[in-house]
Parts: structure tokens; C-alpha cells; sequence
């Protein structure tokens, strides 16, 4: 379920990239992603793996349909480390809580648990951005420092930072809609 989940939620991530992404920083490669905190989002109130999933398939979606798909930095370098922008941030953040015991753990301290969520966007976005950044070098004509500022400082890592009070939003919401919704 949490695959089929991440997929369905990656697909409507990589639209939204594509749709209201379109400032070009390095074109065609590197557009400006104001929603990358999405992945890490899913990840942290979903799960680990849907976070991964979601990820994974938003980069292939938006590079599809923004003209930057590269096969081999696509599928595997691309795909893998946003994946893990996914990822990073609901190990780090959630671990093996429940949805319940993560909220109550944001009710008693909202700064340090947004403090603890903006680090782990920081290291996810930093993370893939160098690694992405290293694949770009090799599949394209883009330079490592080109790529990785691109990247890591101008688009994708910044709102990474801002996954903190943006997923609380999220849980609250879905707190109030899981207190009226039948509980199977």
C-alpha cells in the first residue's frame, strides 16, 4: 500500500514540479523546485518508504515532462537521491514513532522539533544535491559547482528547509480529518 501510495503521490508531485516549476536555472537540467519539500513531507507522515517512493517517482515525472530527462542520471542518480530527500528526513525526524507519539512530541516542543526538521531537509538537500550534482558532471555538460550551487543553494535545498512547520500543517489537518473518519 505505502508503494502504491508513493507512487500515486510522486506522480502528482512530479506534475505539480513540472507545472509550477517552470523558472529554468540551468536549462533544461535544473529548474527552480519550490515544492522539493514535499518528498520529505510524505515521508514523515506517511512513511520512510513512501517518502522514498514519492521522490523517486516525481523526478522521473517532472523530468519527463520539463525536457530534462537523462537516462542514466535519471534512473539511477537522480531517481535514488531525491528518493532520499524522502527519506533522510522520516529517519531522522519520525523513526520508529507513530503518527500519534510524533505529534505529541511537536506539541510539547514546536521549535526544536522545527529546528530537528529543517537539519534533516538541510542534510538530505545537500546530500543529493552533491551526488546529483556528480552525476550531471558525467551525463551532461554541466560542471560539479555549477550543478551542485544550482542544486543544493538556489533550488531544491532552501525549501527543504522549511519541511518542519509545513508538515505540522499537514498533521494537524490530518489529525482532525482521522477524528470524524471511521477507524478500521
Amino acid at each position: 500500500l505505502g508503494l502504491l501510495i508513493g507512487a500515486i503521490l510522486g506522480g502528482l508531485t512530479g506534475l505539480l514540479w513540472a507545472s509550477y516549476n517552470p523558472i529554468k536555472i540551468v536549462p533544461p537540467y535544473i529548474h527552480l523546485r519550490l515544492f522539493s519539500f514535499l518528498t520529505a513531507l510524505v515521508g514523515i507522515v506517511v512513511g520512510r518508504g513512501t517518502g522514498f517512493v514519492t521522490g523517486y517517482v516525481a523526478t522521473q515525472v517532472w523530468a519527463l515532462l520539463a525536457g530534462a530527462f537523462v537516462a542514466p542520471h535519471q534512473l539511477l542518480f537522480d531517481g535514488i537521491f531525491v528518493g532520499l530527500t524522502g527519506w533522510i528526513p522520516a529517519v531522522i525526524v519520525r523513526g520508529d514513532k507513530t503518527f500519534a507519539e510524533m505529534f505529541r512530541e511537536v506539541q510539547n516542543n514546536k521549535r526544536l522539533w522545527f529546528l530537528k526538521a529543517a537539519i534533516a531537509g538541510g542534510i538530505s538537500g545537500l546530500f543529493m544535491s552533491f551526488f546529483v550534482a556528480s552525476s550531471l558532471e558525467l551525463t551532461t555538460p554541466l560542471t560539479f559547482w555549477v550543478s551542485f550551487w544550482a542544486i543544493g543553494v538556489i533550488s531544491d535545498t532552501p525549501p527543504l528547509l522549511l519541511t518542519g512547520p509545513l508538515t505540522y500543517g499537514v498533521m494537524k489537518a490530518v489529525r482532525r480529518a482521522s477524528s470524524w473518519m471511521p477507524q478500521f
